[in-house]
């Protein structure tokens, strides 16, 4: 949908939750209520009468656009059959990522090798999954809820943790800028909620990041992968050599002496 159109959507929402009529508002503007009607039927309102309808409603511009923004609708994830389609196509899959970083038309083709039609037709097709708003001269608006997740264990997942197992941990981490640590010991039920409360708190520093950095160039930030992982877990080796609960029964016991 048009912005301009949306918009004025949104303006006639608020005017009618408001009992506001276009009586009032032709009032507000000194003009008839007959140029209120024609200006909202072709949907031409100017930047000034629009401030104007805007003190009539005892808010402001920006806080308009604000409403406006809430109001629009927001995916928080795909369907399993959208998420197949992404996977199915890597050159598609490597656009829809780029959108969700904030990436322009311009961005992807100067980093990928995509010609300019390929990458408009991916941009129709993920403005058909829901993903994005086409605006005009080839930019977009990103339709996903700021909490957006790959649906669990989905197609995009199994497709990460192959990549992950393939090429993330298999990769050398001596590198600047890398980090690697694999840390193993017994810990108390508090600790270890200790430590979740933590890993929780870096990934919404994560996120955050994320949210601030997304308006910088392309140019000024780097694609980076963080894994978090933690579980009970033993050594292999140690499990073999691991008694089993029958070999401590009272019973063996006895008899061992």
């Amino acid at each position: 949908m048009n912005q301009s159109k949306a918009l004025i959507r949104t303006l006639k929402s608020l005017l009618r939750s408001r009992h506001i009529t276009y009586a009032d508002i032709a009032r507000q503007l000194d003009v008839s209520e007959v140029t209120i009607k024609r200006l909202f039927s072709h949907q031409r309102l100017s930047l000034q009468r629009l401030e104007a309808i805007c003190e009539l409603l005892d808010i402001t511009l920006l806080e308009l656009l604000q409403y406006h923004a809430r109001q629009t609708p927001h995916i928080a994830h795909l369907t399993v059959r959208q998420e197949q389609e992404l996977v199915s196509d890597p050159r598609l899959l490597l656009v829809a990522l780029c959108i969700k970083n904030h990436w322009s038309l311009e961005d992807i083709l100067q980093q990928y090798i995509l010609d300019k039609a390929e990458c408009i037709r991916h941009l129709i097709h993920l403005e058909s999954l829901g993903l994005i708003e086409l605006l005009p001269n080839n930019r977009y608006r990103l339709l996903i809820d700021e909490h957006f997740q790959w649906l669990k264990n989905g197609p995009i997942e199994q497709f990460f943790e192959k990549e992950i197992q393939a090429r993330f941990l298999g990769t050398r981490f001596s590198q600047e800028g890398r980090l690697r640590r694999f840390l193993y010991g017994d810990l108390s039920a508090a600790s270890l909620q200790k430590i979740r409360q933590r890993l929780q708190a870096l990934i919404q520093t994560f996120e955050l990041c994320l949210e601030e950095d997304k308006m910088l160039p392309v140019t000024e930030r780097q694609s980076v992968a963080l894994l978090l992982a933690m579980r009970d877990w033993e050594l292999e080796s140690s499990q073999a050599l691991k008694r089993n609960c029958s070999d401590n029964s009272p019973e063996n016991n006895a008899s061992s002496r």
